[in-house]
């Protein structure tokens, strides 16, 4: 959190220049609230370092930063893709979260999410399409810089941010049938319920997949449904 709150004081400061000249006493008060907050997790961490490492058989978990630091890319190239990937192109490998080979989205929430992403990027200089964008990399950022990838337990974070983008795409497209027809209210109710006819459907699936032909067992894998 403190980093997302950072990145975003700075993006603030290049899209509105006068921003950290009229806000520095508010930015000085919450800067000093999150050091008193995060200060005894910090200093836990830095006393047991051991405490915040997530141990897997067969590899190294920090292994795409050690190599970045070798002069060897390639690792953290493939982590960074692959976590992207998970918005509708790849998925969490572990059994624990998740069956390995689903895509986060469905292919309808994909297509919305990326148009969202691309909308965002558009209006990058509007604060609240910077703060979305900003949070959801910040919070993907554990994953990149792990492996395997993607993983969905240190991508968490991120599904607050992410399901903004289909939300970007649907509202966009409500504004603009109301502009083009106006407040007839069959016509709303029409958009509307082509809105739900997009969004629900996938959700009877994914519920047949977890809990139908692969019901989760405790500590990971699958048991027949």
């Amino acid at each position: 959190m403190p980093i997302l709150v950072a990145a975003f004081v700075v993006y603030l400061a290049l899209v509105r220049r006068g921003f950290l000249r009229e806000r520095w006493r508010d930015l000085l008060i919450m800067t000093a609230v999150m050091a008193i907050l995060c200060a005894p997790l910090a200093f836990y961490l830095i006393t047991h370092p051991g405490a915040k490492q997530l141990s897997y058989t067969g590899f190294d978990v920090d292994q795409p930063v050690t190599d970045l630091l070798a002069a060897k890319p390639q690792l953290l190239v493939e982590t960074i893709l692959q976590t992207f990937g998970m918005f509708g192109v790849t998925s969490d490998p572990l059994s624990y979260y998740d069956l390995p080979g689903r895509t986060l989205l469905e292919p309808v929430g994909t297509v919305l999410f990326w148009m969202g992403v691309v909308l965002a990027l558009w209006h990058w200089r509007d604060p609240r399409y910077g703060l979305v964008l900003i949070g959801w990399l910040v919070t993907l950022s554990p994953g990149m810089l792990s492996q395997p990838a993607p993983n969905y337990a240190r991508t968490v974070g991120a599904m607050a941010f992410a399901f903004i983008f289909p939300g970007i795409v649907l509202d966009l497209m409500w504004q603009r049938a109301r502009a083009k027809w106006g407040q007839a209210v069959w016509k709303q109710f029409a958009v509307a319920l082509v809105v739900l006819l997009v969004a629900i459907p996938p959700g009877p699936r994914v519920i047949s997949l977890l809990f139908g032909r692969c019901r989760p067992r405790l500590g990971g894998g699958c048991r027949p449904g």
